[in-house]
């Protein structure tokens, strides 16, 4: 058995242990960052929008909960890349709450 096989089994043993009795300390994952959205001041009544636009991640995610794909969203809105609904998606599932009110919110009323 080389040296390699034996770190393979060993080290996440000792950085097990390493952590249980304090020696070390496990670093806890940062807060998520969105690249492409923003929450303004005074724009869409401060809720998260994608960049640049007064696009709100609601407006993305009520278009593909009633089954438009992601082509379909970018066709709707020209100035939309991909990258930018799928991180609208990605938020939704981070913030599903949040966004399912709105979602309702604005089926209710389409002017929200």
């Amino acid at each position: 058995m080389g040296l390699p096989r034996l770190a393979e089994i060993y080290l996440p043993a000792l950085r097990w242990l390493a952590v249980r009795f304090g020696f070390a300390t496990v670093r806890s994952m940062p807060a998520t960052s969105y690249r492409y959205l923003t929450k303004v001041p005074g724009v869409r009544s401060g809720r998260t929008i994608i960049e640049g636009t007064r696009i709100g991640v609601h407006d993305i995610v009520g278009l593909t909960v009633n089954g438009a794909s992601v082509d379909e969203v970018c066709r709707s809105f020209p100035d939309v890349t991909r990258a930018q609904v799928y991180e609208c998606l990605s938020y939704y599932e981070d913030h599903r709450a949040e966004i399912d009110d709105l979602v309702a919110s604005q089926m209710h009323d389409p002017q929200a």
